[in-house]
């Protein structure tokens, strides 16, 4: 009766290690494709960042901001039409690269604590 029982715990066992193989497979390749997804997304933010920006052009009457007045508000109330981002093009690659490694590191940090 213990050979039997032997037998039957091992082929459980091995039953067991083949599923776990299996399933540390599909995340794996989950892993690395969201790895892959996430630095595709990443360098179309710089290329479009990088792209989006012309070269400084020297001011002229054609290329500086235009005014124009909503009446409703004020005869004095002039609006902007150029905005500008209260965060820079650095600024915003910066946290994202830093956002992409912290979120890199607490991945592996909780791939690791799965396999123990």
């Amino acid at each position: 009766m213990t050979q039997v029982g032997e037998s039957k715990h091992s082929q459980e066992m091995a039953e067991l290690n083949r599923q776990h193989e299996v399933r540390h497979t599909k995340l794996e390749r989950l892993a690395l494709l969201l790895m892959t997804w996430l630095l595709a997304m990443v360098a179309v933010l710089i290329y479009l960042l990088v792209r989006g920006h012309p070269p400084h052009l020297p001011t002229s009457r054609w290329n500086t901001p235009l005014h124009f007045t909503i009446p409703v508000l004020s005869p004095f109330t002039s609006v902007t039409e150029h905005e500008e981002s209260v965060l820079s093009t650095r600024t915003m690659v910066i946290m994202i690269l830093a956002g992409t490694c912290l979120a890199y590191a607490c991945f592996t940090y909780w791939l690791r604590q799965q396999k123990r």
